[in-house]
């Protein structure tokens, strides 16, 4: 998209390059697109004019693997160490003191006996096998206690050993990433600040801008020799002495997608470095033979700057009476908006506007009135004067009653 700073609202782009040399000292702060001279700029010049490189950024640092720790083994309490020799000894002597408290006492000795022994020998029997069956009880037991124990810390070992080992790979790989992460930011600062530094960035914008206008649709000459305005032939006396070669005449350009007449720029300004291309245009207020008005607001001339702006071209227009009394500053204009391209400064339109001293441009009606006072006599020299009166301006005439 193009941006024409004639009757248009400006965009942010343009007020940020408007507002940036704003004049001091009584002169003029703001660009006036209802003066001549017009310079009319395509959008993506000014924004590659103040285009920053993006910075890279930086890659996401790789996260330190956690050591992970098994859950502690389920251990079982193993039963308490029984003094099973001590038990028996007790419950032995128990027996016999319940044996003589319950004992008849009529009885003979030899009863007594008989008796006694009948009695402990099975008690004896019963404590001695139930102390083994105990004891082998609680033994079995903790045997099994300590195996469920032991395969328990096995098998926790064994989670240890393993998490051990994956965590070692994890932080094996983790500083490899770390390795590649800080050679990556270092990568990064280093282009980073090469982005940032005041060469980089003019030979990155000087890039885009030789990318911008080699693309720009070329001029062809022109096989049909038009009549031009009066006032042409002395401009480009001055134009040829300040851009030597750089000067082209009589060429048009047309696309594809393009009818109808093809547009001529009233001159053609090249700079070969850069490969820009400005349309540059002489306005009169009406044709000399007839008085029919020409070149005035809201008329046909901002269809054909969108086309030359569309195609990647600068279009600058002089008001007649500006080539004619001015015109070394003019020629100065030019030459300082190609440098100001050029360079790595801002486009200063307020600047390039005020080295011409601006003239209104003009309605219909008020190019009427020029016509009907013949207001360029008052400022054409004698010579042009004398040409006017066949001036048909055959280009102008077409456009103006074209449809386009």
């Amino acid at each position: 998209m193009s941006r024409q700073l004639s009757d248009k609202k400006p965009t942010l782009a343009e007020l940020f390059i408007l507002s940036k040399n704003a004049r001091a000292n009584g002169q003029v702060k703001e660009y006036q697109r209802n003066k001549y001279p017009k310079i009319i700029i395509p959008e993506e010049i000014l924004d590659i004019k103040i285009f920053e490189p993006q910075l890279l950024n930086f890659p996401i640092i790789p996260e330190e693997p956690k050591k992970r720790v098994p859950l502690p083994p389920r251990i079982i309490a193993e039963e308490e160490e029984t003094n099973w020799t001590k038990l028996f000894l007790i419950s032995l002597i128990l027996q016999i003191i319940l044996m003589y408290f319950t004992l008849p006492h009529h009885l003979s000795d030899k009863e007594n006996t008989f008796l006694n022994l009948l009695i402990i020998v099975p008690n004896l029997l019963t404590c001695y096998f139930g102390y083994n069956m105990l004891k082998s009880w609680a033994e079995d037991r903790n045997k099994s206690i300590k195996k469920t124990n032991l395969y328990e810390y096995n098998k926790f070992e064994e989670r240890r050993k393993t998490l051990e080992a994956e965590y070692q790979d994890e932080i094996l790989k983790f500083n490899k990433l770390l390795s590649v992460y800080h050679s990556e930011v270092e990568e990064i600062e280093r282009k980073n600040r090469n982005m940032n530094q005041y060469e980089n960035k003019k030979k990155f914008r000087h890039d885009r801008l030789k990318d911008f206008f080699s693309s720009a649709c070329q001029p062809h000459k022109s096989k049909v020799e038009y009549k031009k305005g009066v006032s042409e032939n002395h401009f480009y006396s001055y134009l040829i002495k300040h851009f030597n070669g750089d000067v082209l005449e009589e060429s048009y350009i047309e696309t594809d997608s393009f009818k109808g007449i093809p547009y001529q720029p009233d001159f053609t300004l090249y700079d070969s470095e850069f490969e820009i291309l400005i349309d540059v245009e002489i306005d009169e207020p009406y044709i000399g033979i007839d008085g029919t008005p020409i070149h005035f607001s809201e008329g046909k001339d901002e269809f054909r700057d969108d086309f030359f702006l569309e195609n990647n071209w600068i279009v600058v227009r002089f008001a007649e009476i500006q080539v004619i009394k001015y015109p070394v500053q003019c020629c100065q204009l030019l030459n300082d908006l190609i440098s100001m391209i050029k360079s790595d400064d801002n486009i200063d339109l307020i600047e390039l506007q005020n080295k011409v001293e601006k003239f209104n441009t003009w309605t219909k009606e008020e190019a009427s009135r020029m016509a009907y006072v013949r207001f360029r006599n008052k400022y054409l020299p004698k010579d042009l004067i004398e040409d006017i009166e066949e001036e048909t301006l055959e280009l102008e005439r077409k456009f103006l009653n074209s449809e386009s």
